[in-house]
């Protein structure tokens, strides 16, 4: 299942930008705690992502949104902190005193929010899965280099949630974070995508270094890269076709060819040296 498909799933989840701000009021003293706890290192990066989720979701939901599973965590290796130490704070039912918050999200599942993340945020906990947790939005040439070593970047920006402002124009902080993790599951769920995604952006990096193409190309390839580089995980084959595209496109535009004419001999040759 790719993003937007995930991404569906969780919609009734999301508020119209025009009601951030608004909600942004009613979480700030929540956001603020959370805050406090990270800069006191209670918590590993997984737990402040769990708590940032359950804080919009109780904000916009309430505890309906939860429901028992029928699984216990009995073979959960990690135990972080208590829940009982946010239950006043974050307003958290007594129904989950003695939990830690990696129990919650295997005796409970929230409806409508995809499994995958719930997976990440476990496999996150269990060290299984390298993930850098970012306060910003890394560039997409910072993603690429984090994927080409397997890692991945995901962000929670704070500042902006306080502010109730949008991250990238477009996506409040908690969609933004939860369109990160999805990503993130698509680039480590699988072992064998894992190793192809990798080998492909160890090798992407290096064209684009050795070929300068944040520099050279134009406005519309670096936009298409940028999107390559960042925000597409799949298997090798369609990384690879994209990537041939966006070059084909590319060279056409030098030529002053629309896109279903050919290359020239020179242009081909071009691209035949700098697909991966």
């Amino acid at each position: 299942m790719g993003v937007y498909q995930h991404q569906s799933r969780f919609k009734s989840y999301l508020l119209q930008p025009n009601l951030v701000k608004d909600e942004a009021t009613q979480i700030i003293h929540k956001m603020d705690n959370l805050k406090n706890l990270t800069m006191k290192k209670d918590l590993c990066p997984a737990e402040q992502v769990v708590l940032f989720i359950l804080i919009y979701l109780f904000q916009r939901k309430g505890v309906t949104c939860l429901t028992k599973s029928g699984r216990t965590s009995d073979l959960l290796l990690h135990r972080g902190l208590k829940i009982d130490q946010w239950l006043c704070e974050f307003h958290f039912l007594d129904s989950f005193r003695g939990l830690n918050l990696f129990d919650l999200l295997i005796e409970y599942r929230i409806k409508k929010l995809p499994q995958a993340i719930f997976d990440v945020l476990l496999g996150w906990s269990q060290k299984k899965y390298p993930l850098l947790l970012l306060d910003r939005v890394p560039t997409p040439f910072e993603m690429l280099c984090y994927q080409a070593e397997g890692k991945r970047a995901v962000t929670m920006d704070m500042s902006t949630a306080r502010q109730g402002d949008l991250v990238d124009g477009k996506r409040d902080a908690f969609e933004f974070l939860l369109h990160d993790l999805i990503h993130a599951d698509l680039f480590f769920s699988d072992p064998g995508l894992h190793h192809q995604q990798v080998v492909f952006f160890k090798k992407l990096k290096q064209k684009v270094i050795a070929e300068d193409l944040l520099n050279r190309a134009d406005e519309k390839f670096v936009q298409d890269l940028n999107y390559l580089m960042s925000d597409m995980n799949s298997h090798e084959a369609h990384l690879e076709a994209h990537w041939q595209a966006i070059l084909i496109q590319w060279k056409l535009r030098q030529e002053n060819k629309s896109s279903r004419e050919r290359l020239s001999a020179q242009g081909h040759e071009w691209v035949r040296q700098v697909t991966i």
